[in-house]
């Protein structure tokens, strides 16, 4: 497992997506198909709370290339699907 440091640097190369206002009741197995239409999904992760075990309502979705993850975010961004509230790109370096 990586810590911290090893990821100091780390970009985001435009294929991870953080995605929020995930509907309770959607598995990470649901978000991966609705995620599927536009590519192909690397990793899902929804953030769970950690005493409830329930989901805290976001999460990221990381696809194979930053052309798929953009049309994935143009095609299931705000009203036009209700499963979510947002859905960007995130640059997590330092």
């Amino acid at each position: 497992m990586k810590n911290a440091d090893d990821e100091e640097g780390a970009q985001n190369t435009g294929t991870n997506l953080f995605v929020t206002g995930i509907h309770p009741r959607l598995s990470e197995a649901d978000v991966t198909r609705l995620f599927e239409k536009y590519g192909e999904v690397e990793n899902c992760s929804i953030m769970l709370d950690p005493h409830t075990k329930e989901s805290r309502g976001f999460g990221f979705v990381n696809m194979a290339t930053p052309d798929q993850a953009e049309a994935a975010r143009e095609g299931l961004q705000g009203e036009s699907h209700p499963k979510f509230s947002t859905i960007d790109k995130r640059d997590f370096a330092k």
